[in-house]
C-alpha cells in the first residue's frame, strides 16, 4: 500500500487511515523516522507494556496489540509447562 501525503506548515504529515488501521497505530503511538540520504523510513517503535490502575486492580496496558491467538498461544504453552512439572518430566 503506498500514498502520497503533503507535510504542513508544522512539519507533520499525517498517515493515512486505511494504513494506520491496518498497522494497529492510534494517536499517541511512537514512531521512529530513519534517514538514509534523500528517503526517510518510518518504523513503528515496539509496544511497551505497562502497569496501570484499571477498576482497582493493576493491569498491564499493552498498546492494544493482542490477538485471540497470542492470547491461545501463551494459554496452551502454560498448560503444556505445567503438565509437564505435574507429570515430573
Amino acid at each position: 500500500m503506498n500514498a502520497t501525503v503533503t507535510i504542513d506548515k508544522a512539519g507533520r504529515l499525517v498517515v493515512p487511515k486505511p494504513m494506520r488501521d491496518a498497522l494497529h497505530i492510534k494517536a499517541g503511538d511512537a514512531l521512529e523516522i530513519q534517514r538514509e540520504g534523500e528517503q526517510l523510513t518510518i518504523r513503528q517503535k515496539p509496544a511497551r507494556a505497562k502497569a496501570i490502575m484499571e477498576n482497582g486492580v493493576w493491569v498491564f496496558d499493552t498498546g492494544g496489540r493482542i490477538t485471540n491467538q497470542m492470547v491461545n498461544d501463551v494459554l496452551e504453552q502454560t498448560r503444556r509447562e505445567r503438565e509437564a512439572r505435574i507429570l515430573g518430566e
